[in-house]
């Protein structure tokens, strides 16, 4: 858990940080009774105690709860692409029509792959299809910035490659899957108050997700 509210917080002042910090150590030190010295033989007190070193990790963790109402961002893998390439149909699935649908250069640079060397042809024509759409929304207007499909869908894209070296320590640099984790990570810590939903119908990628605390939803 730590590690990852880090990940999340790595831009976040670095007294808050520190706070964090000390409060995960408080609290370890009483969950695994690792020489405290407050440890009593009142073992109603001690749970007591316990409690109340849990409690500044609990209001950090209540701040990010709070914050991560306002904006809504759906973060598609390639496979969700291949098989729905139009924002408009992941309304159903989120039962909201206002949200933005962000475009990971992993998953580009997937796109860009399949539609060269897949050896199904089927595959190779989802690929360029998606990247035709993609490139009719470059005609509309930067990606970086975003840019609005059917009124209230915003389509954007990460404009990097994760930090591997600032991320979780399992996370592999070459693995696609993890770095799309670790995008998406980054995605949390750079929009602060937006809740941040990964749509991927891989079993591998959803599993390393939810070891990672990021939430999931499988495409339309």
């Amino acid at each position: 858990m730590l590690a990852i509210l880090t990940v999340i917080l790595r831009g976040a002042p670095n007294d808050l940080i520190g706070q964090l910090e000390d409060a995960d150590r408080q609290f370890r030190d009483w969950l695994e009774l690792d020489g405290s010295w407050s440890v009593t033989p009142n073992p109603v007190q001690n749970a007591q105690k316990a409690e109340a070193a849990a409690r500044p990790l609990e209001q950090i963790l209540e701040v990010l709860d709070l914050a991560s109402k306002d904006e809504l961002i759906l973060v598609p893998d390639t496979n969700s692409l291949l098989s729905a390439d139009d924002p408009i149909e992941y309304r159903q699935a989120v039962d909201n029509d206002s949200f933005v649908f962000m475009l990971l250069p992993t998953v580009l640079g997937e796109l860009d792959r399949l539609k060269v060397e897949h050896r199904n042809d089927v595959v190779r024509e989802k690929a360029r299809k998606v990247i035709t759409r993609i490139k009719g929304w470059r005609h509309q207007g930067p990606l970086a910035t975003g840019v609005v499909v059917d009124k209230s869908i915003t389509v954007k894209t990460s404009h990097s490659e994760p930090d591997m070296n600032k991320t979780l320590s399992w996370l592999d640099a070459n693995n696609r899957d993890d770095r799309i984790v670790a995008n998406i990570l980054a995605l949390q810590g750079e929009y602060a108050s937006a809740h941040v939903i990964l749509v991927s119908g891989d079993i591998n990628l959803l599993n390393k997700a939810d070891t990672a605390l990021i939430e999931t939803l499988e495409g339309p």
